[in-house]
């Protein structure tokens, strides 16, 4: 697709994306209970990557606020970039796909150096209506997410190699 026609889907979708975040939220953790109490990957798969799809086209609409400039509408692109990416990384994570870890960290990391810079523009700019509460919560749980889920998983696999290790017996 050509950024014109991802730009009118992003803003289309603009009025309406915190509601529709908010009930693909529901369905992730009914997901997530539905994962841990019957095994059940269906809707969280689904959840998932429609959120990561609902972040990726956001990232081609225009910010919303007074006073945008080109860097907001950078800043704007590369952290729904990156919520995409760290979606797609919990996704595969808990799917024990390959490249979760990378993707993980990767989105997570670029939120946390993201989440940096947003708050240095809101002590320069106290008017930096971007970077609202909601803009900068959304970054917190989702790079959180993802870097929980990355430190967990090498942490598992640390603890399977250890428990694969052949155990040494002296003699005496």
């Amino acid at each position: 697709m050509k950024n014109e026609q991802m730009k009118k889907i992003g803003n289309w979708l603009n009025p309406i994306f915190e509601r529709i975040e908010m009930v693909v939220l529901v369905f992730f953790l009914l997901g997530m209970a539905l994962k841990t109490f019957f095994d059940i990957n269906v809707l969280l798969m689904v959840s998932l990557s429609v959120l990561g799809l609902l972040y990726f086209v956001k990232a081609f609409a225009d910010p919303e606020g007074e006073n945008i400039t080109a860097f907001d509408r950078f800043m704007h692109r590369v952290v729904f970039y990156l919520m995409s990416v760290s979606v797609f990384g919990i996704l595969f994570n808990l799917n024990h796909f390959p490249g979760a870890s990378i993707m993980s960290l990767v989105g997570g990391v670029g939120l946390i150096i993201a989440l940096i810079v947003v708050f240095i523009i809101k002590a320069r700019h106290g008017d930096a209506s971007v970077y609202d509460t909601r803009f900068v919560r959304r970054m917190i749980y989702v790079a959180a997410l993802a870097l929980v889920l990355v430190v967990s998983t090498l942490f598992l696999r640390a603890k399977e190699r250890a428990s694969n290790a052949p155990v040494q017996v002296e003699a005496e």
